[in-house]
């Protein structure tokens, strides 16, 4: 799990430049060039977004795989805990089977039912563990204003109502089918032996 806040361009090329004339490199000296070239005007970008790289995307970017949290200009995405269960949805979708993202070209053109089943799949994971169809309310709120959410899976939309070609939009019809099917099991059984309440695996 990565928390991160990503630099400015202008933040980096200074850093750089400072960290290359600098002959004593430890931690210390790294956190000083960086705080030496942060003003007013150089500093860093809030990017409202988080997301999941696996093996294969983080070696093209060059980064490690795991899961990125960025610190927005509107919200700080680490704090809200759905954003995180959605994110190891994705992580656990690409470890135990092959619901990878993207897209493919059909006979109508592009296809992104992959990306949108990966979407609603990391939706469903977030709010059955949150046990809340609200997904993203504290990032939502902040970006969106009052009662705002990044999405939801209690909703009576149906296809092509929520169809944009866009794999957020697109999982919405999927996400929903799931927390519906969800609402028809009992979610707690008593142990025989214990007698407690267990909560069922969703």
């Amino acid at each position: 799990l990565v928390n991160v806040t990503a630099p400015s361009p202008e933040l980096i090329e200074c850093a750089r430049d400072t960290w290359g004339n600098e002959s004593d490199r430890t931690d210390e000296n790294a956190r000083k060039a960086v705080a030496d070239c942060t003003t007013d005007d150089v500093g860093y970008m809030g990017i409202d977004n988080a997301f999941y790289l696996n093996a294969d995307m983080a070696e093209i970017a060059g980064v490690e795989n795991g899961i990125y949290l960025f610190q927005g200009a509107n919200a700080d995405f680490a704090y809200d805990g759905d954003i995180t269960y959605h994110e190891f949805g994705h992580a656990l979708a690409d470890q135990v089977n092959s619901l990878g993202g993207g897209q493919f070209n059909d006979e109508f053109g592009i296809n992104d039912a992959p990306g949108a089943l990966n979407e609603g799949f990391a939706d469903y994971f977030s709010s059955a563990l949150a046990e809340d169809a609200v997904v993203g309310g504290y990032v939502g709120e902040r970006i969106y204003g009052s009662g705002g959410a990044i999405r939801t899976l209690d909703h009576t939309m149906k296809c092509p109502d929520y169809w944009t070609g866009e794999v957020h939009d697109d999982s919405r019809g999927f996400a929903a089918a799931l927390w519906d099917i969800r609402a028809r099991y009992q979610q707690e059984e008593t142990n025989t032996t214990t007698g407690d309440e267990v909560r069922v695996f969703d």
